[in-house]
């Protein structure tokens, strides 16, 4: 071929400016082996606005879940962000593709502490699907969840408790559906395998027009077995993955609330369920094993909480989510066991390590200029609090007897072994830190410090932990 050539019409959006030249220089280019393939390609691809919008959102929540499994939020944020504004433009802020976005949008400010955004945003998802879809359908379900969580983080004590009771009707009532739709995919089996054996018979009668209704019966009854069993198998699925969500937050929501019988057996369902799906390893099973040891740790069985979260830590590891917040957490859950049981310097180790893991996913939001003026906290409680453990470091002094004294000399907040307290960067701004579980852990870490003598790292872990628990 000599010469430079048009790219044909139906490529020419594909093909690079740059590259046309030597594309259409290329002999290879009239071949028809070579691009029947590639036109046929092309024209699986969407062509209107809707289908574009419908086909990169499905891209950027995928990458976005990629994103956030592993624990980078930020990235996943952005794209989950980019998935609704797309999504609200081309279908309407209400469409139920609208809402599917929104959740998983809601799930990833909740994982970051953003629990004011993600209780509005989770708020208008589950809008959406309760007025399109059935109380137990598994979309629902999922929305209910997210707000279940975040009610219960901005301490919606009424609401928490009026959407646990939702929660528990709609699981009886998904149950039920559930057991209609096996039902009804045996019954197709069933048929279709009673509809064989007569044709058998009618075959060894020799009977043609007996064979050729049968025959005709099997069509139309194997392809309603087909259709009938892959709505269950597929329903199944959703509902399962929804149920893991609810059960999760429901858990946590009933220990929340002192309610820990209903915590446990909620709890041992979520496992035995993220254990069917997933196997023994994988984020799900893991925040679900962290979620009963939660449990276990509230009623006072440190042994069997330990366990689980043994296993939970475990399995966050073989799925590779090491910068996972919920692996942080598990890593500072277990650390408060071993401490509780008189382990502190193993427990200061892992504390350091799980702060280090939670703080790399914390979220600060600059506050508005008349929102900067921080009240002085009331330093009473904790002057107080340190003089409680302050005692008890001196009960306990005969059971560390290598535990370092805090240093009398004014140094930095290092301790006398060199390691060092690890708090969030601080930032000349005045900020709002939003991060109830790394309050928490920094408050289980100063226990820890004040049980080692360690008096002034215990302040800054303090400290800390007021500015990360003033979330709400």
């Amino acid at each position: 071929m000599q010469g430079a050539c048009e790219i044909p019409p139906e490529l020419k959006e594909f093909v690079p400016e740059f590259l046309a030249t030597t594309v259409c220089r290329d002999p290879v280019w009239d071949d028809a082996e070579f691009m029947d393939p590639i036109k046929s390609y092309y024209a699986t691809l969407p062509t209107s606005n809707v289908e574009r919008a419908i086909a990169d959102s499905d891209e950027k929540r995928g990458a976005a879940r990629d994103f956030a499994g592993q624990g980078n939020y930020s990235k996943g944020n952005a794209l989950f962000h980019g998935a609704v504004t797309l999504l609200s433009k081309e279908l309407g802020k209400t469409h139920i593709l609208t809402a599917t976005a929104l959740c998983d949008l809601a799930w990833c400010l909740i994982e970051q502490g953003r629990f004011h955004e993600a209780d509005e945003v989770a708020t208008r998802a589950f809008q959406i699907y309760d007025e399109t879809y059935e109380a137990d359908d598994p979309r629902t379900l999922t929305a209910l969840a997210r707000i279940i969580k975040t009610s219960r983080m901005l301490s919606n004590w009424p609401k928490v408790s009026a959407l646990c009771q939702r929660a528990e009707s709609s699981m009886l009532a998904a149950v039920g559906t559930a057991e209609q739709e096996r039902y009804d995919a045996e019954a197709a089996s069933e048929a279709v395998r009673t509809t064989e054996g007569q044709l058998e018979q009618a075959e060894a009668l020799d009977d043609e027009k007996l064979i050729a209704m049968y025959n005709q019966q099997l069509i139309v009854k194997r392809a309603h077995e087909k259709t009938t069993c892959t709505h269950a198998a597929d329903a199944k699925h959703d509902r399962d993955r929804a149920f893991t969500s609810l059960l999760d937050d429901l858990a946590d929501a009933y220990r929340a609330r002192g309610k820990y019988r209903d915590a446990m057996r909620i709890g041992e369902r979520d496992v035995a369920l993220c254990t069917e799906m997933y196997g023994d390893q994988g984020t799900q099973v893991a925040q679900a094993l962290r979620g009963l040891a939660e449990t276990h740790k509230a009623r006072g069985s440190l042994p069997n909480a330990k366990t689980c979260l043994e296993k939970s830590i475990a399995a966050f590891e073989k799925g590779g989510a090491l910068g996972h917040l919920d692996y942080g957490a598990a890593v500072a859950s277990i650390a408060d066991v071993i401490s509780q049981q008189g382990d502190d310097a193993k427990a200061d180790k892992l504390f350091v390590r799980a702060i280090m893991i939670m703080s790399a996913n914390t979220v600060s939001t600059t506050l508005r200029e008349e929102e900067q003026q921080v009240p002085q906290q009331d330093t009473t409680a904790q002057e107080e609090i340190i003089s409680v453990f302050d005692a008890r470091s001196q009960r306990n002094s005969d059971l560390h007897p290598s535990s370092p004294k805090s240093p009398k000399s004014p140094k930095s907040p290092k301790s006398e072994r060199g390691s060092q307290i690890v708090s969030p960067g601080e930032s000349e701004k005045p900020q709002q830190r939003v991060h109830p579980e790394l309050a928490q852990t920094l408050n289980n870490h100063a226990e820890t410090l004040l049980l080692l003598g360690r008096k002034k790292d215990a302040r800054e872990a303090f400290r800390a932990a007021m500015k990360y628990a003033t979330w709400s």
